[in-house]
């Protein structure tokens, strides 16, 4: 049983799209709850893109620490990743508020479930932002710790 640890381990170490899988998981959830929370708790006095809008900026700072950390596992100044990686956030976030409209008004869902499905489809969007831009290699930054 020794080599499954270490063979997980391993493949954990060296797959940045899994570490990006798993991330991405913990920060969809984490912005899922944050935006129903906030639904529940205040639907009935704001509007659900108002209150997409507010989810998104609270969990943007979440999703920026593990990805800085466990995905990318940069070691660049932090103040150019973070914004860039907002700068790429919104490209996420203008695709939501394109999305979300189109599924609750033109299809007819529940905010809370089409919000489920443009969270778990913007993955491929996010993952290649931020792997393409916010935590790119730096010509200017040899000292670079990412995989």
């Amino acid at each position: 049983m020794k080599g499954i640890p270490n063979y997980a381990g391993t493949v954990w170490a060296n797959s940045e799209r899994l570490r990006f899988l798993a991330v991405g998981v913990i920060n969809t959830a984490f912005g899922y709850v944050c935006f129903a929370v906030l639904f529940l708790t205040l639907g009935s006095r704001l509007h659900y893109i108002v209150i997409q809008l507010i989810a998104h900026f609270v969990s943007v700072g979440n999703a920026f620490v593990w990805h800085r950390h466990v995905t990318f596992r940069s070691s660049s100044r932090w103040l150019p990743e973070f914004l860039r990686f907002n700068i790429s956030y919104l490209g996420s976030l203008a695709y939501g508020l394109m999305a979300l409209p189109l599924l609750v008004k033109g299809v007819g869902w529940n905010p809370l479930i089409a919000a489920a499905a443009v969270m778990g489809s913007a993955v491929i969007l996010s993952y290649v932002l931020h792997h393409r831009y916010s935590f790119r290699k730096s010509k200017k930054d040899p000292v670079e710790t990412r995989d």
